[in-house]
């Protein structure tokens, strides 16, 4: 189930990493780049964010929305940490620039600072082209215009996983994600 809470602590910590603003599409990259990454070192999502393929590359569906100002949040949310995107950039509030990130363990701010070496030199235009290549994200696929969604087994695959490893890890995420709908409820 998507963390709203957790995926403002991601964007809170790679905005801290810079002047604490940024340009949103580089952002969303990284963020992207995250998730593929904690799938990859441990089989699971850090936000519970659902992927698509868009004509600038993935990126996590639900935090796109939040990001675009498209959803509304709870008390705790995003619009708590991140202020809305302004001549396509995104910015810490107050809050959020001393805050604990409380949501984030240990092995998931390891994967963060992993993306931030390996890819936050780069610029928006840069990350975009990278995951356009083929050789590094054979998921995404050009929705000419649109948007088409991007399965966990798809990335898995795409990450080098056998077919049957794929499938039991995107089970395994979809089966996490219904016990956690389930104990929202209570």
């Amino acid at each position: 189930m998507f963390n709203e809470r957790k995926a403002a602590q991601v964007a809170t910590w790679f905005l801290r990493q810079g002047t604490g603003n940024m340009a949103h599409l580089k952002l969303i990259k990284l963020m992207y780049l995250a998730e593929r990454e904690a799938m990859s070192q441990y089989g699971a999502l850090i936000t519970g964010d659902r992927f698509v393929s868009m004509d600038h590359g993935p990126v996590p569906s639900l935090t796109l929305s939040f990001l675009n100002g498209e959803k509304r949040n709870g008390d705790d949310g995003w619009d708590k940490w991140v202020c809305d995107k302004a001549e396509h950039q995104v910015a810490l509030k107050d809050r959020a620039k001393t805050a604990a990130l409380d949501e984030l363990s240990k092995a998931e701010l390891d994967i963060l600072a992993q993306v931030w070496v390996r890819f936050g030199h780069m610029n928006k235009w840069e990350l975009v082209e990278l995951l356009h290549n083929p050789s590094h994200c054979a998921e995404w696929k050009d929705p000419d215009g649109s948007s088409d969604p991007i399965t966990y087994e798809q990335i898995f695959l795409a990450l080098g996983k056998q077919p049957d490893i794929a499938l039991a890890l995107s089970e395994r995420i979809e089966e996490q994600r219904v016990i956690d709908k389930l104990f929202a409820k209570l």
